[in-house]
């Protein structure tokens, strides 16, 4: 149904304007997604833009299959930052959090597996699904916050193995409590241009 939708907006060319719950076709199938929280816009952006900056932590646990892991982080004020009982050192770019909390989220395809004892976390594996060329890991952190990651390939490690966990700083989306990021602006959505798909997202009603 997504290529039949797609191709027939393209064979058009015409202004399309789709309403889904499904964030699979959103992702798929528009060039710009509002996110709805009820009727409220909580993000205008291209599906991408979405993914690596959501503008806040609805938009970025809504996005994303499986769900962003969200930490929330404090500054210990000899430059490291603990998150989820991880004592993490930050970029110069995050240094100015001093004194304030903030989220820190990191995607399940961003967390790398490491061998147990290295890397900037220890965590031991609860459940594995196998997605075929993929697997999905939900692992347990030391204060017993249980976190999700991808990984490519069918090796994985085994139930109950420990492993360590290591991220790429570059990659996280991470920003102060209460103080919107320059992306996260949320201007007054116009109307797309002609020939442009626009979807609306909206998580289903519980």
């Amino acid at each position: 149904m997504r290529a039949e939708l797609t191709r027939f907006h393209q064979s058009h060319d015409i202004t399309t304007i789709y309403v889904t719950h499904d964030q699979v076709e959103a992702m798929t199938m528009a060039d710009r997604i509002a996110v709805m929280n009820g009727w409220r816009i909580e993000q205008y952006d291209t599906p991408l833009g979405l993914y690596n900056r959501p503008a806040n932590r609805f938009v970025a646990e809504f996005i994303g299959s499986p769900q962003m892991n969200i930490f929330e982080v404090s500054h210990q004020g000899d430059g490291t930052l603990l998150a989820g009982g991880i004592a993490l050192t930050p970029p110069d770019a995050l240094h100015d959090l001093a004194g304030r909390c903030a989220l820190l989220g990191i995607r399940p395809d961003q967390l790398r597996i490491t061998e147990a004892g290295t890397g900037i976390a220890q965590a031991v594996v609860r459940t594995r699904e196998h997605m075929g060329g993929e697997v999905y890991l939900r692992l347990e952190l030391p204060d017993g916050q249980v976190i999700s990651a991808r990984i490519s390939g069918p090796d994985a490690p085994a139930l109950g193995a420990a492993v360590g966990l290591d991220f790429d700083w570059d990659s996280m989306p991470c920003r102060r409590t209460g103080q919107p990021r320059p992306h996260a602006a949320r201007p007054r959505p116009t109307a797309p241009r002609p020939g442009r798909r626009a979807t609306a997202a909206r998580p289903r009603a519980p």
